[in-house]
């Protein structure tokens, strides 16, 4: 690598772990990859190098040439994860993470042909040059494929072959739970079909609720939380006679699994709200305080919230429950992540309080049928404000 001096002329502030530092430089020397990428360490790390098919988690601060920043992980509370040499970054992470060392902050400067190229995003400018300090916390070795005896398997009455490679401790899975899950499905030959570990993301499901084929509501009633097995499905408990994109017509498939959590769902309560009064906003939203919290703190434009909620229909059926997942869920304020309603709703109620929403089509997915969600629906949310983040 050449080395070049960069003259900065921006003062800036960053928070790393809740610790404020404020760098501030004439000079400040970079390492120069042949691409134009421009690196320099903040802090040094392990031994622990990242390998392309790694999966990489990271904290990040994203800047604008002139200093302002368009995305952050430390404000979200939520570090990303991808996996490494499989194009879900910007070339520039690419390439400038694998220099990098387990627990090493670095910041990068990142040409435009390495990062949002002349066209730009919602956020940065078309042909930018962006500066990125990252925090590489964690990496995450590649999950090798299942190698089970054939004649370890064992058969259900329904036909489905399993056999546990590695047996857990947790719960044992019945119908109605919830499962987390990690997987790869392949043929009988071998060739992968689809793979959540290249997605980065494991797969939760209801056991026993026909989301997922017919041979997995009966093979993971077998299981327990952290199992580590292989199924194999014969089609007709699979994609049967027509198949399903990759896979042909009355073919069978295997999956090796890997259960890595089991959350039996809690029974969302509606809350009470009578002798509650009912107000309304200017846009048609409807809202009912039904218990105050202790904090009178509101959120604002781009905090973080926490939240739990039950979305109802208006004929009492649920559609959809963080309280029922037991796993409540974030967004930031104004930025686009909900609905329109619940970004207006959210900023009437205090911390720690609970309400209920009561959010008119226009202000909802207005005439799109959306899952069980049938066009021009009003909808009606129980949120609890779990917290407020600045």
């Amino acid at each position: 690598m050449k080395k070049t001096s960069v003259l900065a002329i921006i003062v800036f502030s960053f928070l790393y772990h809740g610790c404020s530092v404020i760098e501030q430089a004439t000079k400040v020397d970079y390492d120069e990859t042949s691409s134009g990428l421009k690196y320099r360490k903040i802090k040094q790390g392990e031994k622990e190098t990242p390998k392309k098919g790694d999966l990489i988690t990271i904290h990040y601060i994203a800047k604008i040439e002139d200093g302002k920043v368009f995305d952050d992980t430390y404000k979200r509370e939520s570090p990303l994860t991808f996996r490494l040499g499989r194009g879900h970054v910007i070339k520039g992470w690419e390439e400038g993470i694998l220099l990098m060392s387990k627990g090493e902050k670095a910041e990068f400067v990142v040409p435009p042909e390495l990062a949002y190229g002349e066209k730009g995003t919602d956020n940065v400018p078309p042909s930018s040059t962006v500066i990125f300090q990252i925090e590489l916390i964690d990496i995450e070795k590649p999950e090798e494929p299942f190698k089970p005896d054939p004649e370890v398997f064992t058969s259900t009455p329904e036909g489905v072959k399993y056999t546990i490679n590695e047996r857990g401790k947790g719960p044992e899975i019945e119908k109605g739970m919830y499962v987390n899950v990690h997987y790869r499905g392949y043929f009988e030959d071998g060739e992968v079909f689809d793979d959540s570990y290249e997605r980065d993301k494991p797969f939760k499901f209801l056991v026993g609720e026909g989301m997922v084929i017919k041979g997995w509501d009966i093979a993971f009633t077998k299981l327990r939380k952290g199992d580590k097995a292989t199924l194999w499905v014969p089609y007709q408990l699979a994609y049967g006679k027509t198949g399903r994109g990759p896979i042909p017509p009355e073919t069978n498939i295997m999956f090796d699994v890997n259960i890595i959590d089991v959350v039996k769902p809690k029974k969302p309560k509606p809350f009470v709200t009578e002798g509650k009064d009912t107000l309304e906003t200017l846009s048609g939203i409807k809202y009912i305080i039904v218990e105050e919290g202790s904090d009178d703190i509101k959120p604002e434009e781009n905090d973080v919230v926490v939240i739990h909620y039950t979305g109802y229909l208006q004929d009492g059926e649920i559609f959809d429950s963080s309280v029922k997942r037991n796993q409540p869920f974030k967004f930031v304020v104004g930025s686009h992540q909900v609905i329109p309603g619940w970004d207006k709703a959210i900023r009437l109620v205090g911390k720690g309080s609970k309400a209920r929403f009561i959010i008119p089509p226009d202000q909802a997915y207005g005439d799109r049928q959306v899952g069980d969600i049938p066009p021009s629906s009003t909808l009606i949310f129980d949120v609890e404000l779990i917290d407020i983040n600045n």
